[in-house]
């Protein structure tokens, strides 16, 4: 199955209040599949279709609690994220476009 895309999380995020959405770790939401109480509200075709698709990715999800998380930023050969790689990240894939000073410089 493909991954949702990547405008899924607007919309689903939508349907579950600020204060839920930080009260839970991730190893508490999927237990027991107790990320189901936090979407609330009326849900578009779209916001339904999006939590199909999110409903089939966590159920294969196996957490190993034993083990620590290991965060790498990708950007950065030593995997630490720094201010200058956060903002190249931010360009990362964008194209350089030479007559933009024309048009801002007028």
């Amino acid at each position: 199955m493909d991954a949702p895309s990547s405008c899924w999380l607007p919309r689903l995020f939508t349907c579950v209040p600020k204060r839920r959405a930080s009260k839970r770790t991730v190893h508490e939401a999927l237990t027991n599949n107790k990320w189901l109480e936090d979407i609330q509200g009326h849900y578009s075709v779209a916001v339904l279709s999006d939590f199909m698709d999110i409903w089939d990715l966590v159920q294969d999800v196996i957490l190993q609690p034993e083990f620590r998380d290991i965060h790498k930023w990708s950007f950065e050969a030593s995997g630490e994220i720094s201010t200058k790689s956060a903002f190249e990240a931010i360009f990362h894939g964008s194209t350089y476009f030479a007559a933009s000073k024309l048009i801002w410089g007028t």
